[in-house]
């Protein structure tokens, strides 16, 4: 995807020596995907730093979306990840200062803003969709209720 999208090639990926990522490796020679593999020793977050920051900041924002939809367990387990992915997204369209340029990581990596920004939403907010037909009973819902769990990202542009 980066190749494709950036002329970026990636050279060098840094993982620690955990089983999953040996198995990465391993799918990467078969598909003849020429990354040097650099291993860190497991259990040594100082070895990245900064990503390590990152998980952390993210974790407590994915909770505390969590919690602010008041969502019971059985739901958290089943929107977590959707719920990350959000969190990731507001993270990219804050500002940030880069030694080269400063506004959001999303601006800086694709050079141009995220369309879909206008859009974005509470996670957990619920909302109706509009469904009515032109000639409807009056007493028929004029719409389904639904959840905003984040962007719908393989849509297309017309759909939020």
């Amino acid at each position: 995807m980066l190749l494709r999208h950036k002329g970026q090639v990636v050279k060098f990926i840094r993982l620690d020596n955990a089983g999953e990522n040996k198995a990465l490796e391993q799918l990467c020679a078969r598909k003849r995907r020429n990354f040097d593999f650099e291993y860190t020793p497991r259990d040594s977050p100082q070895y990245n730093g900064k990503v390590e920051r990152k998980f952390a900041t993210l974790w407590s924002r994915v909770r505390s979306d969590l919690n602010a939809a008041k969502f019971p367990k059985r739901m958290r387990h089943g929107l977590w990840s959707e719920c990350a992915r959000h969190a990731t997204d507001i993270e990219n369209l804050l500002v940030t200062k880069n030694k080269k340029e400063l506004g959001p990581s999303y601006r800086q990596f694709y050079g141009s803003d995220w369309a879909g920004v206008e859009y974005l939403h509470q996670f957990g907010e619920m909302g109706v969709i509009k469904t009515a037909r032109k000639i409807q009973n009056k007493l028929e819902n004029k719409g389904t209720t639904m959840i905003y769990c984040g962007r719908a990202v393989n849509h297309g542009a017309d759909v939020h």
